[in-house]
């Protein structure tokens, strides 16, 4: 066995630093895998975030204790407001999926080709102020701001907790950029450049 001479964080600011670090840093991603290991569904971790968050840190422990965590628990929380994300559905486990199953990502256009040029005209923000609710089906700004507030609330508390055991979450709240808002509105398949299959033949559709 490697003998230790780093703390976790020391080992994982070594290799962000690109010095030599007493051995490789480990980041497994177990939001998914916690629960399972743990004898919970993937429903039972949605609904239950305090079960889920207990999930995640007996994995930990369970493990052997690795140097960082990807993220806590099962949620993204992001900054809320209109700009933050884009208004994608999530499918979530014992809701619009299985009780067991993985949640997932229901890719729909949102926005056309065609709206690139108004986008172009009006600017990233505006055409987003503009078309947000009816693309998030209705939902409001506020609304959703509330949503990801509550969520960003929980991010907090569960950070406290994961640092009293000396356990670092990677990265807290985030925003999408340009580019993935624009590939989750168009879907992937639409956004990425494939075989056209009108008589224009390749392009970024």
């Amino acid at each position: 066995m490697i003998q230790e001479t780093m703390s976790r964080m020391e080992r994982f600011e070594a290799a962000v630093a690109v010095e030599r670090p007493d051995r490789v840093p480990v980041m497994p991603l177990i939001t998914a895998f916690a629960p399972r290991c743990q004898g919970l569904t993937q429903g039972q971790a949605w609904r239950d975030l305090d079960a889920g968050l207990k999930a995640v840190m007996d994995t930990f422990e369970d493990l052997g204790g690795y140097d960082r965590l990807y993220k806590p628990n099962l949620f993204w929380p992001m900054i809320g407001g209109v700009f933050c994300a884009a208004p994608v559905r999530v499918l979530i486990p014992g809701r619009q999926l299985g009780e067991d199953e993985l949640n997932q990502i229901d890719e729909r256009e949102l926005f056309a080709r065609e709206d690139y040029d108004k986008i172009a005209s009006l600017g990233w923000n505006a055409f987003w102020k503009e078309h947000y609710q009816v693309m998030s089906g209705g939902r409001s700004i506020e609304k959703i701001a509330s949503t990801q507030n509550r969520l960003l609330e929980e991010y907090v508390r569960e950070v406290e907790i994961y640092h009293g055991m000396d356990i670092h979450p990677l990265f807290g709240a985030y925003v999408d950029s340009s580019i993935m808002a624009f590939s989750m509105c168009r879907t992937l398949t639409q956004f990425t450049p494939g075989e056209g299959k009108g008589r224009h033949g390749r392009y970024l559709r």
